[in-house]
């Protein structure tokens, strides 16, 4: 047989293998015990927090190019609010549920349990609660501490708790003598936190002249947070961009920051500044972070409006305004909320001669002349609200939004996939949401109204529509299933909306998706999905109607000081002449990959070891990559070391391969990598007091097969590139 006979054949049978792989995997679960989860708490005591960052990253995360944008955003959200910890004892139901991979259950299951026994004595009870598994363990750890309190706020109401009977005698006596009206204020938690980036390298831009800045990427960050208010403010800059000079006179490139009032009588939420929110499935508006098709295995859909503050670096998510939440009551287990937001804003835009906006940059770089003519060129306003009916188990929203531009949209469509692209200067869209949890069963969507196409094409004239639902039902504790089926219309517009599927702007797609999880077996975890979607209209790469369809696989492993995760995920693309999402057992038009991914994580004494072991292969291309890495930490008192080193070996960019590895807070723990090559890492952190900590990280990417790196402005004329971070951050 032929080479390209034999690739004819792995191409035809990739849909059979990975469907295979799924259902051996899952029959597999049958007769033992769930695992507990208390002795992998335990061996999280005494972690740092890149430590538990890196751990639930390597059990969360799949190594996708598309999910690596939604953990970036979900990872940014989380290092916000590990900045300032808050008691979990005082946290509401809201707090738990806006906490990305934390799902409705878990978040009232924390609710109950504290609500029925009274205050957490320390972190580690939430190896008690069922429904918390060890990601999530980990994840709320880090954002959360146990403190004794004297009151319990949950969705309004305000319930008596036990905590005086746990104050001592001599705690007792102290307050005696403090006024009353210091015994009531709440001094909070701050955190200044500073990071600065030092490349070894010079890009080409800065040679020719072309990047007005210097090659150095610093941010200050300060957050705040007490019982009912919070707030931070961040200043970022990034690596070319002028700093107190020339244009950018003001300092720092980029500044945002926000104050948070919450649980406060009526008024649930509100937030000044800065802003991020989400409405239903995203269909709407969703500029917090995107269900990837991996994560959405452990944290189904939440269709409760989520609200919070903007105080990252991210410099495109956000709205500025004003939001707020106000709450209701009807009854003991109703009540009506309303949420209204507005903001306004000027954005990056590239502008065409006539003086309309022709693209929305969401870059925030202003390193050179044009991009810093760009900024600010255009200015956006968005308006809009929420009303909820709440009558648990029934929940229902009806949602609306209208953005305005100062200047018309006229993007380029001069390739058929662009044609259907938002145009007009104002825009109007409205959504109904639902949600039904009762028992076993979790159910909840929702269906969006929009403008249909651009003014003047009569024959598309009218509303366009979009709808995603999803079905989620409880067997016991050990199996759970999921079905989320979803319909976006190739001519449905709306500019925030960032929906669950292959195509994040909710549009061009119909598709169906079905997944399990069990934790049958001890200490072992399975899950897997199987995910087909049709595609109307032309997208990006394909002139026709096509085609995708994604099978996944994979099982985490967790006993004691030991973790281990595997996973298999195929994937496909292909132009079709068939209206159908549904794959036939041809030879592949398109695009098809396996993938395979393992990590070894283990913890000993004062030693922890991780190893990595990936590759993908495309075997219509003829092409693959493979890579491995190993590394090695080691803590002793006030400091810690943490060495790596990764070698990799891919034959082309589209069998390209993601290295994960340990990182500071709002670093990037995934680097893309493709070409042959090694890349070596180094981290020091020591705590110089005990609530000071300074950290030094150092990597070195080394490509064996080319003499440069990157193209453009980016290129360094050199195989070799270093970064040095240094990192403070000081609680007070």
């Amino acid at each position: 047989m032929t080479t390209g006979s034999w690739m004819r054949v792995m191409a035809q049978g990739s849909r059979v293998v990975a469907m295979a792989v799924m259902v051996v995997a899952l029959s597999a679960a049958t007769a033992a015990t769930a695992a507990t989860a208390a002795t992998a708490a335990s061996g999280m005591e005494g972690a740092s927090e890149e430590d538990v960052w890196h751990e639930i990253y390597t059990l969360l995360y799949d190594g996708d190019d598309s999910d690596e944008e939604a953990w970036n955003e979900a990872y940014d959200v989380l290092t916000t609010m590990a900045l300032t910890p808050q008691n979990i004892n005082e946290a509401s139901y809201d707090d738990l549920n806006a906490i990305p991979f934390v799902t409705h259950e878990q978040a009232l299951a924390v609710v109950d349990y504290i609500t029925l026994y009274g205050n957490m004595a320390t972190m580690a009870e939430l190896s008690l609660i069922p429904e918390i598994d060890v990601p999530r363990q980990m994840i709320l750890q880090t954002l959360f501490f146990a403190a004794p309190t004297q009151r319990r706020r949950w969705s309004g109401i305000v319930a008596a708790d036990s905590v005086v009977q746990a104050l001592t005698a001599d705690s007792i006596r102290r307050r005696r003598n403090i006024p009353q009206w210091r015994r009531n204020m709440d001094y909070g938690k701050h955190t200044l936190q500073m990071s600065l980036s030092i490349p070894t390298y010079r890009r080409k831009g800065y040679t020719d002249g072309k990047y007005l800045g210097e090659p150095y990427s610093h941010t200050v960050q300060y957050a705040f947070r007490s019982r009912n208010v919070e707030g931070a403010l961040t200043a970022a800059q990034d690596a070319g961009e002028e700093f107190f000079c020339g244009s950018n006179r003001k300092g720092w490139d980029f500044y945002s920051g926000y104050v948070r009032l919450k649980n406060m009588g009526v008024l649930r939420n509100l937030v000044v500044g800065h802003y991020q929110m989400s409405v239903g499935m995203g269909l709407l508006v969703n500029n917090t972070w995107r269900m990837s098709k991996s994560s959405v295995m452990s944290s189904p859909p939440k269709e409760a409006l989520t609200l919070r503050g903007h105080g990252s670096r991210q410099s495109a998510n956000y709205f500025q305004g004003v939001a707020a939440t106000l709450q209701f009551p009807l009854g003991s287990r109703r009540h009506v909320s309303l949420t209204p937001f507005a903001a306004y804003q000027a954005v990056d835009a590239t502008m065409t001669e006539r003086g309309t906006i022709q693209t929305l940059l969401k870059t925030g770089y202003h390193r050179t002349a044009s991009e810093t003519e760009r900024r600010g060129t255009a200015r956006q306003t968005v308006a809009g609200a929420s009303v909820c009916y709440e009558a648990l188990p029934l929940r229902v929203s009806l949602n609306v939004l209208h953005v305005a531009f100062s200047d018309s949209l006229t993007p380029q469509k001069n390739e058929r996939y662009k044609y259907y692209s938002p145009t007009g200067k104002q825009f109007t869209s409205a959504s109904t949401a639902y949600s039904f949890r009762n028992g076993r069963w979790d159910i909840c969507g929702e269906t969006a109204l929009s403008q249909r196409a651009p003014r003047g094409m009569e024959k598309h004239s009218g509303l366009s529509l979009a709808t995603a639902n999803s079905v989620r039902y409880v067997f016991n504790d050990n199996w759970r299933m999921f079905l989320l089926q979803r319909h976006y219309s190739f001519t449905y517009r709306t500019l925030f909306a960032n929906s669950f599927g292959d195509m994040a702007n909710g549009q061009n797609e119909s598709g169906i998706y079905l997944g399990a999880t069990t934790t049958t077996l001890a200490h072992l975890t399975l899950s897997a999905y199987v995910d087909a979607a049709y595609h109307p209209w032309a997208r990006y790469g394909y002139k026709q109607q096509s085609r995708s369809f994604d099978a996944y696989v994979s099982a985490a492993y967790i006993r004691g000081n030991l973790s281990a995760t595997a996973r298999y995920r195929y994937r496909e693309k292909a132009a079709t002449d068939v209206a159908s999402f549904i794959p036939t057992f041809t030879a592949v038009n398109g695009t098809s990959q396996h993938s395979l991914n393992t990590t070894v994580r283990y913890k000993v004494g004062r030693w922890n070891v991780t190893g990595n072991a990936q590759g993908c292969m495309l075997p219509a291309a003829g092409s693959y990559g493979m890579a491995a890495m190993l590394g090695g930490g080691y803590k002793a008192g006030n400091w810690t070391l943490w060495l790596s080193e990764a070698y990799f070996n891919t034959t082309d960019y589209d069998s390209r391969l993601y290295l994960t590895d340990k990182a500071l807070s709002y670093g990037q723990m995934a680097t893309m990598v493709y070409g042959r090559g090694l890349r070596g890492a180094a981290m020091v952190q020591y705590e110089l007091a005990k609530r000071l900590k300074a950290s030094l990280r150092c990597v070195s990417l080394r490509y064996l097969s080319r003499d440069k790196i990157s193209s453009g402005e980016q290129e360094i004329d050199s195989p070799r590139q270093t970064d040095i971070q240094v990192q403070v951050r000081w609680t007070f």
